[in-house]
């Protein structure tokens, strides 16, 4: 403290701080909790009253912020969810640990009359171990078709590979891991929720009263005739933390995730990146390698019919079987839960129903019926693994922080392999404190940061981070042999506060965080703008790139040695893909977009937020953001921090505060020619073919007549934004403006801009 005290009197205030900070945690471990809080406070001050000091960054890494954000997902709907590991389990003690509260019987066991009792009231052989079942046999008899699908499909891995890792962990069980009938009622199941593996529910144990209907029929997940309760203990736990057995359902990768801790891919069928050969070799090794579990699903639009085979609405099917590599009919079997929504009648090749309430359906008719497959990944293909819990929206932090903070970046270091290439998986999980919350969405990006930079003119064609509403997002990315660093984004949009996430990295060669946390002296440039009908200029392959948001950045010299850090950070609408470039521009506006002219950039478009670094020797730039599509509209703001103090100007669009006149045209096999008579006055012009071709190339030339030596002669260019003459002086006479092109067969249209300073200009067609 005094070390700190004598710092700030030298006038070190940024020794002084981080001083006062060491010293409130070391007194605050010596129990002095008054003392720690005077320094701390100390501290707080000097960052208050000291804008040019170094802003100190709690390491979100160490071991107490992990430990934190774990605890904080402790508790779900009210309900007891401990780390397994750091909780014991109570399935043995006395009743009084028992928990009351069922679940909110569903609408469907209400009309039926359904009651809660225990099973050995009502059956005299009860059972519960999963050995003896048979996927086939498990019925669905309420709405949560996607539990089922994820039920089914451990037990027919379990069966074909005896991996009892593919099975719930459900206590009181044996010393071979064996479930077991509890002697006091009382089960515990280990789920992976909200960053781990945690214990469902310790001091307030779910019981073992079942939903039974007035006939002494389970009205659950059950098998049709044995009187197995495993699963519907498994059902009754993972419907008890959501509150009710009115469960719509989620998606099966989900639930397994829940339940098995396995990697969570959903495959969009519909979607315009779907590679359909791609994905049938996935699953085919899936499948028979025994790392993957596989479902299919509808959305809420009318599933299509095939033969005589209705999928249902929004609704999820078990795989249970998979044509062997090689075969020339690549099919899959589908199990239909609840058994009536199919009627076969004669022979169809792609399309076989039996006994057992299941489907073969070819792949081809699969991919064309249904919307999504989802595919559960065995995490232990991976040699390699990480996590990071965080937090979005902290509650301490200021609105503009919080806004800020739901988007959190990280530099992922991969080492490099020996030979090939390196395949990473990083999934994201949103934590959940309350499942009954809507409308909150989270996206992920990942890139190689040389990529980003090496590939930009080709990338800003593209879009990335889309949002979904789903708890869990997964990207895969590879990485070259020599390995490379990643920069990953992950986003949150809604207003609830404290959210908790994990990230998980799987990776065949060794990976770590960068944990290097400077932040940067300055951060105060922002500037709020927005994508309108004459702003939103879309990407760079568009003749209109020229109209969107340009700044003039101008980066001053540096005090310490090196370039000064600059990040550009640009934030809109989740629905709204965004980019933001640094261009050798000037500080002047840039009409069209090389590879060569960019210095930095976001890369390929990216939903609700985009961001970029470099540095930069001092000197003046351009800097263009844009939405990737003309419709693309919206406001956004812009964000610059650096470590030195930059400045930010808007530049004007061409032919700002100048009268416009515009001339439409088209060539036959020769220029067109245009007569400018004018006195003293300012001029600029640009040229556009009216739809672009590559083919096509155009030349704009203005010549003086008479006493009027004057000449200037644009570069013949193929380029969307056209041919340009800039602001130049003309004099008082008749000059000839000449648009011309290159390339463009026996026709083409062309569109003239001309601007000057005077309200009336005469341009007239020469004949």
């Amino acid at each position: 403290y005094s070390s700190a005290m004598d710092a700030e009197r030298r006038g070190d205030y940024d020794g002084a701080l981080k001083l006062y900070v060491k010293a409130g945690s070391a007194l605050l471990a010596l129990g002095d909790r008054s003392a720690a809080a005077r320094a701390i406070e100390r501290a707080e001050k000097i960052q208050l009253a000291r804008k040019d000091v170094t802003p100190l960054v709690r390491d979100r890494f160490s071991d107490e912020e992990q430990r934190r954000v774990l605890r904080k997902g402790s508790k779900v709907n009210d309900l007891s969810v401990p780390l397994w590991k750091e909780s014991r389990s109570r399935v043995d003690d006395v009743e009084q640990f028992i928990d009351p509260r069922q679940p909110t019987l569903s609408e469907e066991q209400v009309s039926e009359g359904v009651t809660w009792k225990r099973p050995e009231e009502v059956f005299d052989d009860t059972s519960i171990s999963h050995e003896e079942l048979v996927a086939e046999d498990l019925v669905q008899r309420i709405s949560d078709c996607t539990l089922h699908a994820s039920v089914v499909v451990c037990l027919a891995h379990r069966r074909r590979f005896g991996f009892e890792a593919v099975i719930p962990r459900l206590l009181p069980a044996d010393s071979e891991g064996m479930p077991k009938i509890s002697s006091n009622g009382a089960y515990e199941l280990c789920i992976y929720f909200n960053g781990g593996p945690r214990r469902f529910i310790s001091i307030t144990v779910f019981d073992s009263c079942l939903p039974f209907q007035p006939d002494g029929k389970l009205m659950c997940l059950a098998p049709k005739e044995a009187h197995n309760i495993w699963p519907s203990l498994i059902e009754k736990a993972y419907l008890k933390l959501f509150g009710s057995y009115n469960f719509l359902g989620s998606n099966s990768v989900a639930d397994i995730h829940m339940l098995l801790g396995w990697i969570p891919e959903h495959i969009d069928l519909k979607r315009h990146t779907f590679q359909r050969e791609q994905t049938w070799s996935r699953l085919v090794d899936a499948f028979y390698d025994g790392t993957g579990l596989i479902t299919v699903g509808t959305d809420d639009r009318p599933p299509v019919r095939v033969s005589n085979f209705q999928p249902l609405q929004s609704h999820c099917y078990a795989i249970t079987n998979v044509s062997p590599k090689g075969e020339p009919d690549r099919w899959l079997t589908i199990l239909d839960s609840f058994g009536h929504s199919h009627q076969h009648e004669g022979p169809d090749t792609s399309y076989q129903q039996n006994s057992t309430n299941t489907v073969r359906m070819s792949f081809h008719d699969l991919c064309a019926t249904f919307d999504s497959i989802y595919v559960s990944w065995d995490p232990r293909i991976f040699p390699q693994s990480l996590q990071y819990h965080g937090v979005w929206r902290a509650s301490y932090m200021s609105e503009d922080d919080k806004v800020e903070s739901s988007h959190q970046i990280f530099h992922l270091i991969i080492d490099p392999l020996r030979s090939g290439t390196n395949e990473v998986w990083i999934l994201l999980t949103r934590h959940k404190t309350n499942t009954r919350l809507a409308d909150e969405y989270i996206s992920l990006q990942a890139e190689l940061e040389d990529f980003i930079h090496s590939d930009s003119a080709a990338s800003s064609t593209k879009t990335k981070g889309v949002y979904t509403d789903s708890p869990h997002i997964l990207v895969r990315t590879l990485v070259p042999a020599r390995g490379g660093i990643l920069s990953v984004t992950a986003s949150y949009d809604s207003h609830q506060n404290d959210v908790g996430y994990t990230l998980e990295v799987f990776s065949f060669a060794p990976a770590r965080w960068d944990r290097t946390q400077s932040k940067l002296r300055y951060d105060d440039v922002i500037v709020s703008s927005v994508f309108n009908n004459r702003t939103a200029g879309g990407n760079h392959t568009l003749p209109t790139y020229m109209y969107n948001p340009q700044y003039k950045l101008t980066v001053p010299p540096s005090r310490t040695a090196g370039k000064p850090r600059v990040v550009l950070t640009v934030q809109t609408a989740r629905d709204l893909p965004v980019n933001a470039t640094v261009v050798w521009g000037k500080g002047e506006r840039v009409f069209d977009l090389t590879k060569s002219d960019i210095l930095a950039s976001s890369g390929a478009y990216s939903y609700g937020f985009a961001t970029t670094s470099k540095d930069l020797a001092p000197g003046t730039y351009t800097v263009v953001i844009s939405a990737f599509e003309p419709t693309h509209l919206g406001p956004f703001s812009l964000k610059i921090a650096s470590s030195v103090k930059t400045q930010l100007e808007p530049i004007p669009q061409e032919g700002s505060g100048m009268f416009a006149k515009p001339v439409r045209g088209e060539w036959f096999y020769h220029c067109r020619l245009y007569c400018l008579q004018e006195p003293q006055s300012l001029h600029r012009a640009r040229l556009q073919l009216q739809e672009p071709s590559p083919s096509t190339a155009v030349c704009l030339a203005l010549t003086g007549l008479g006493q009027q030596r004057f000449e200037f002669t644009s570069e013949l260019t193929d380029a969307p934004a056209g041919a340009g003459i800039p602001l130049t002086t003309l004099r008082a006479g008749t000059y000839v403006l000449t648009p011309s092109a290159e390339g463009f067969g026996e026709g083409a249209k062309f569109r003239l801009m001309l601007w000057s300073d005077r309200a009336v200009v005469d341009l007239r067609p020469i004949p």
